[in-house]
């Protein structure tokens, strides 16, 4: 027959298994919204490079005639390349 000190160990053995599993449901919640975060920043990076290169590029065309420097040395791709989604390799993105 079970004792009174029994039935307090199993409850308190159920409240420690209750509090592990709330916090291991806190912790994978706080890995999604990290990786949600992540996702958003890389996108948000993405879309700021492209849009610093296309900036360079017009500025690039219009003042590169008044200083005579070639506008873009070899192997650099204009930015209606890059604007299909692609990299400079051709690569997608």
């Amino acid at each position: 027959m079970l004792g009174w000190r029994d039935i307090v160990a199993q409850q308190e053995r159920y409240k420690d298994l209750l509090r592990e599993a709330e916090r291991h449901r806190l912790v994978l919640h706080e890995l999604a919204l990290h990786e949600r975060k992540n996702r958003f920043g890389c996108r948000a990076m993405a879309w700021l490079g492209r849009a610093l290169v296309a900036w360079g590029w017009r500025l690039q065309e219009r003042y590169a005639a008044r200083l005579e420097v070639p506008a873009f040395p070899g192997g650099v791709t204009p930015p209606s390349v890059m604007r299909d989604g692609c990299d400079q390799a051709g690569n997608s993105c």
